[in-house]
């Protein structure tokens, strides 16, 4: 299952039928904007229900996704996490250099000093880490 996107918002999702042709969770053929950005969906991108179409889909034609896709675990934000501007769930958790590098091929901007930061357009994610490399969630306004 692929997303169409406009930059960093989802347009349809859609699967590629045994003809070619791209089908949304009715099943149903559409056409792309010849703009559009494909890439690989996120469960996090789609909303409850797309989710369920989609599961509901696959199983009724025996399609097997190469990996966990819409079933793979997510990390939803709490409450107090939603109104807050920090998120401390992570802090004094260790990292090693090589996960903090593999975030970069993730849209992760390394090049700041001890942070990674990751663009959201309005808002961006600052990740803080120590040269001990523990680390804490920064969310800041543009």
């Amino acid at each position: 299952m692929y997303p169409a996107n406009e930059p960093r918002r989802l347009l349809n999702a859609f699967r590629v039928a045994a003809e070619g042709e791209f089908c949304n969770a009715q099943d149903e053929p559409i056409d792309l904007p010849a703009d559009a950005l494909i890439g690989i969906a996120h469960p996090l991108e789609m909303a409850a229900e797309m989710r369920s179409e989609f599961a509901q889909l696959f199983a009724d034609y025996e399609i097997m996704p190469p990996f966990r896709q819409l079933a793979r675990r997510t990390v939803l934000l709490t409450p107090d996490e939603s109104a807050s501007n920090s998120l401390n769930r992570w802090e004094g958790k260790s990292a090693t250099v090589g996960q903090l590098m593999g975030m970069r091929y993730k849209g992760w901007e390394s090049g700041y000093e001890n942070a990674f930061v990751y663009d959201l357009g309005e808002y961006r994610l600052v990740l803080k880490f120590s040269s001990g490399l523990t680390t804490t969630m920064l969310i800041a306004k543009r």
